[in-house]
């Protein structure tokens, strides 16, 4: 940390495998001219009988970017499995996105590749109908 007497000197510093020392810097959206990867995982949701998802709403932050929500359903929460659909979303609140899916484990990946472009996830929210017990796999 260095710490100077006005606000504006004061700054978090990182040390870096490459020996280089870096600042944290809100407004960067590449480090070093790479893109910085921005991307969340949400899940495995677990659900006691299969299910089919559907009805996905994402709100984003209105001051900043869009991003693309991709949906994975699968029979065992160790994997993953497809992309089940994807949906491209705008700052703020998305429309319902009535694509479906089916399955006892589920999850939301949201990210934005553009190396200019900055988003923030708000919030989210899927409906899901029960549709059979889970199956026993041998």
């Amino acid at each position: 940390m260095l710490d100077g007497d006005d606000p504006e000197d004061r700054r978090l510093l990182f040390g870096c495998e490459d020996g280089a020392i870096r600042r944290w810097d809100e407004t960067s959206v590449s480090d070093d001219t790479l893109r910085i990867a921005s991307s969340v995982l949400l899940g495995p949701y677990a659900a006691e009988e299969e299910v089919r998802f559907s009805h996905l709403k994402i709100t984003l932050a209105d001051d900043q970017h869009g991003a693309r929500a991709e949906v994975y359903c699968s029979p065992t929460p160790d994997v993953m499995g497809p992309v089940r659909f994807t949906v491209d979303l705008v700052p703020g609140q998305n429309p319902y996105n009535f694509r479906k899916a089916a399955g006892c484990y589920y999850w939301v990946r949201v990210y934005n590749a553009n190396v200019s472009e900055r988003w923030a996830y708000e919030s989210g929210m899927v409906s899901t109908q029960r549709i059979g017990r889970k199956r026993v796999r041998r």
